[in-house]
């Protein structure tokens, strides 16, 4: 039996779990602070309805890209999965991925328009040991996102080849 595809397999994966600052910033408009400190909570989000969804999509293009310049050189049956495992990916809308969002920088132009009503809100400090805590009571996990074009690519190649030798390994023998 194939084993199970994850980030825990990736070599790369160094790349978003390198330790954090000792503190994280999320940026939020005046309502978003009053729900947070009158719940004294901070919800996540299903990730499909945060108003930034482009990062999700831009992963998923680019593997299917990566996936189409790579399966010229694959048998036919290979690049058949791989053709389908990349179309699956269109389906993402439909996962119960939930998510909350921080911030390595307590004052980014960037942030304050997008997420800090265009510099009317407020970045919220957390201590970063406080939050990686609470996530492991919870299950959670803290990762840093990943924005080198260089580590896109190695991060789609290693998926592309942990995929492919799953379906080598499920394949019937003489196929």
């Amino acid at each position: 039996m194939a084993s199970p595809i994850g980030i825990e397999r990736l070599a790369s994966r160094e790349a978003f779990e390198t330790p954090p600052p000792e503190h994280l910033f999320h940026y939020t408009d005046l309502e978003g602070v009053e729900g947070i400190l009158g719940s004294k909570s901070l919800w996540m989000s299903k990730f499909t309805a945060s108003n930034d969804i482009s990062e999700i999509s831009l992963a998923i293009t680019h593997f299917q890209n990566f996936v189409e310049s790579r399966v010229a050189a694959l048998d036919a049956d290979e690049a058949a999965f791989l053709h389908e495992a990349a179309a699956q990916l269109d389906g993402f809308r439909r996962t119960n991925i939930c998510l909350a969002s921080f911030c390595e920088q307590p004052d980014l132009l960037s942030q304050w328009r997008s997420y800090g009503n265009d510099g009317r809100g407020i970045a919220l400090g957390f201590n970063t040991a406080t939050l990686q805590d609470l996530a492991k009571r919870y299950s959670l996990r803290l990762w840093r996102c990943v924005y080198e074009p260089a580590l896109h690519v190695r991060i789609s190649n290693e998926f592309l080849t942990m995929l492919l030798e799953a379906f080598r390994e499920e394949r019937p023998r003489g196929a």
